[in-house]
């Protein structure tokens, strides 16, 4: 039983029926009529044609004038009031924001913004960049250049670009390539290094820095550089302060790699900014044509705000059918120094209130959403597609309830890519979120440059359902719900993380996570529930069904976990009955490891178990749990027929040569991180191939990189992806290549396809050096 909050018969058909008509933009369905009554309906259209006073379709106007034409009417509703969009882009010049007098909600009416059905309407915070304004930069190292605006635009320090739809790279090395070797100073400003490769480059101090996991397993941060000399790096002072002295988890040393500066572009689908020249810098991609592409560049940081206060909420307003894309996160000087789940520290260390823990809520926040939800009530997005993105995609925080996230594509996000809740560790506060569902959602390709992100994150919530999504290709956890470490005094209770699918990932060299990952004290009544997911294809460690510290009153039941992983379950600090928690009656496949905690019983230590592992065939029971997790009949469409999986994965593989029998081609496709392919001595045309047992059609291929520790830079650049339909590779595609600038050690590779089609794809190097690889993911469907 739960105690979640019933809405209003009439709002939930209304709920629905605009849902659906969500869904015929998106999905090509057939319109239904709304059932609930209409006061008005507005027009927006991306040209403004007509009068412009909103009231036709031919009399439409701008997106900002029917907002206004609503407004006034929002205190005396007697139906709903609608703003419907006629497909196209609005580029939007600013924030679009919502008040609470853009609420709706007198006699429970709803006010609608949804898309015209049938057409693909998108709110863009981006510049395109003409096509007429790329020259060639450097023809030997197929550069080209564009200049962009100059003024208040945010273009100039932009880390987001996107060429015909593709997100480019922003270019990095391995730190140790760039500097040398590198100590960190005495009086942690900084580090000295070895190497004269910056003495030539203009304007150094532009690039960044980035600290990958080292001993810190789940955390990824990126630092803005202050300063460079002949020897001397000086990183900003907040984020270098929080990076390797302020921090709570240990400092994180010098850093592993260098990012976003001209010198250091050397493969296709790399770009940088010069923001001093006002130049921005970019290699093509096979088959890309700089005169005709479509390169569009994050120039918003908010492309929505809803700025709801306790006392003024935003409430009753519907998101329906409509594209979020183009926005940027500017790296400010506090840089993102992630404690996890991009929670990042806000406060320098001296600054930080006295009277305040480390974690409090004056210390750290969540990264930004590029559309937020502050103090909202009774907000629903539903039928969206939020992609493109260079912060974190949807956020909620400030208190709300009864919010709901349902039928969306969230793809192409640098950070998380749903979030609940600010982040607050160890200070709860006064309000923390309500009432949230978030239900049948497609969330993959998430947390791509913010790699310690997850696909939904919701920290401090009570009374939240986490349902029927499918969760796919993320570098750290899947779902993530609960916060504050140990076993505390929580509001916490009652929150359900159900009939999930969710799997690939920890697909980085990020760990200590796990498909489902909950945290902290859950209340006692009503318990909290994490039931009846299929989560497969975990390969760090810890587990896939992840209990961390202070987790409580937690029912973990009829779960299946296939696929490989290191361990099908964890529970933190000590015996589950002891913190009331119940793990029972779940199926594990033979690819996964034991339960990491001994009292959490599987077959292979206790007979008497009701969890039943190292299945090779799933029961009944099992089959029936996996038809049921993931999206619901009505929600399939957000796959476009297209259901991704890791099709490398158990596939016959051949290598030119391997080191060893430790070291052979299927140790590059067995999902286990730790384990790499490496060629044999002498080969000098090294190459690593899979054969999919079919043509597909891919949407990418993914590489990882040794993960032992050892660091051989060459054997991170010089390499190619090639993909055809003959194990010879006659006829193949060059569908990506790597240059000579050594990628960061430990890094993930992505090669996009883009629905090219083949049964083998191979992994060459090109330089007649030797070759080595993690593990190689061919994603398709």
């Amino acid at each position: 039983m739960t105690r979640r909050k019933v809405p209003r018969a009439r709002r939930a058909i209304a709920r629905l029926s605009a849902a659906l008509i969500g869904m015929t933009a998106c999905w090509g369905l057939q319109p239904t009529t709304a059932t609930a009554a209409v006061q008005a309906t507005y027009y927006a259209s991306p040209e403004a044609k007509g009068t412009g006073d909103c009231s036709t379709p031919e009399n439409a106007c701008s997106l900002a004038d029917a907002k206004e034409k609503v407004r006034p009417l929002t205190a005396a509703m007697t139906g709903d009031l609608v703003v419907e969009l006629a497909g196209g882009t609005y580029t939007l010049d600013s924030t679009l924001t919502f008040d609470a007098s853009d609420s709706g909600g007198n006699s429970g009416h709803e006010v609608i913004y949804r898309a015209k059905a049938g057409e693909n309407v998108v709110l863009s915070g981006g510049y395109t960049i003409p096509s007429s304004g790329w020259e060639v930069e450097d023809a030997t190292k197929g550069i080209w250049k564009a200049t962009l605006p100059t003024g208040p635009t945010g273009l100039d320090n932009t880390r987001q670009l996107w060429v015909d739809g593709q997100r480019a790279d922003l270019a990095s090395a391995a730190a140790s390539e760039v500097f040398g070797t590198m100590k960190e100073d005495t009086d942690k400003k900084g580090f000295t290094f070895t190497s004269d490769k910056t003495k030539d480059w203009t304007n150094p101090e532009k690039a960044n820095v980035v600290y990958s996991p080292a001993g810190n397993q789940w955390r990824h941060s990126v630092c803005p550089i202050s300063s460079v000399s002949d020897s001397r790096v000086i990183v900003t002072t907040p984020c270098q302060d929080n990076a390797n002295h302020g921090n709570h988890w240990g400092a994180l040393g010098v850093p592993t790699a260098v990012e976003n500066h001209k010198e250091l572009l050397s493969s296709p689908g790399q770009f940088a900014i010069d923001p001093v020249a006002h130049e921005i810098y970019y290699i093509p991609r096979e088959g890309q044509t700089m005169s005709t592409a479509t390169a569009v560049a994050g120039k918003l940081q908010t492309l929505v705000n809803l700025a709801g206060t306790p006392d003024k909420p935003v409430e009753h307003i519907q998101f329906t059918g409509l594209g979020f894309k183009h926005a940027t996160w500017l790296l400010d000087d506090y840089g993102v120094v992630d404690a996890q789940a991009n929670v990042r520290f806000t406060k320098y260390a001296a600054d930080r209130k006295p009277s305040s823990t480390e974690f409090g809520a004056d210390n750290v926040g969540l990264l930004p959403a590029n559309i937020t939800c502050h103090t909202c009530k009774n907000v629903s997005f539903s039928g969206n597609t939020f992609e493109h993105l260079g912060g974190s995609g949807l956020g909620f925080d400030g208190g709300g309830n009864d919010n709901s996230v349902t039928g969306n594509v969230i793809t192409d996000v640098s950070g998380n890519g749903v979030q609940i809740g600010a982040g607050d560790i160890y200070k709860e506060p006064a309000t923390i979120e309500s009432n949230y569902a978030v239900k049948n959602n497609y969330v993959h390709n998430v947390a791509n440059e913010y790699i310690g992100g997850v696909g939904i994150l919701a920290t401090r919530v009570k009374h939240t359902s986490i349902s029927h999504n499918n969760v796919f290709n993320v570098p750290y956890t899947g779902i993530s719900l609960g916060w504050g470490w140990g076993y505390n005094s929580s509001t916490m209770v009652d929150n359900h993380v159900d009939n999930n699918y969710v799997h690939n990932v920890q697909t980085s060299a990020m760990s200590d996570g796990g498909a489902i990952y909950v945290l902290g004290t859950q209340g006692s009544s009503p318990r909290s529930t994490m039931n009846g997911n299929y989560v497969e294809q975990d390969s760090q460690n810890y587990a896939s069904l992840y209990l961390d510290n202070g987790s409580s009153y937690w029912d973990v039941k009829n779960n299946v976990v296939g696929g490989y992983t290191p361990h099908w379950a964890f529970v933190q600090n000590g015996d589950p009955i002891a913190h009331h928690n119940d793990v029972q009656n779940n199926y594990i496949g033979s690819d996964a490891g034991s339960s990491h905690n001994s009292t959490v019983p599987d077959t292979r230590s206790d007979p008497n178990s009701t969890n039943k592992a190292g299945l090779t065939t799933w029961p009944t029971e099992a089959q029936n749990i996996i038809s049921n997790a993931g999206l619901e009949p009505a929600y399939v469409g957000l796959l476009n027929g297209q259901a991704q999986t890791n099709l490398a994965y158990k596939a016959a593989v051949s290598a030119s040569t391997s080191w060893s029998d430790g070291f052979s081609a299927s140790k590059a496709n067995d999902e286990r991180a730790g384990t790499l392919w490496s060629s044999g001595s002498g080969d000098a045309n090294a190459y690593w191939q899979t054969d999919l047992g079919a043509s597909h059609t891919l949407s990418g291929v993914q590489i990882l990189f040794r993960q032992d520790g050892y660091d051989y830079p060459t054997q991170r650049q010089n390499f190619e992806v090639w993909v055809s339909n003959n194990s010879d590779m006659s006829g193949k595609t060059i569908a990506c290549k790597v240059g000579g600038t050594p990628l960061p050690n430990k890094s993930t590779y992505n090669c996009p396809l883009s629905g090219k089609s083949g049964q083998y794809v191979r992994v060459v190097k090109t330089d007649g050096t030797s070759f080595a690889l993690g593990e190689v993911r061919v994603f398709g469907h």
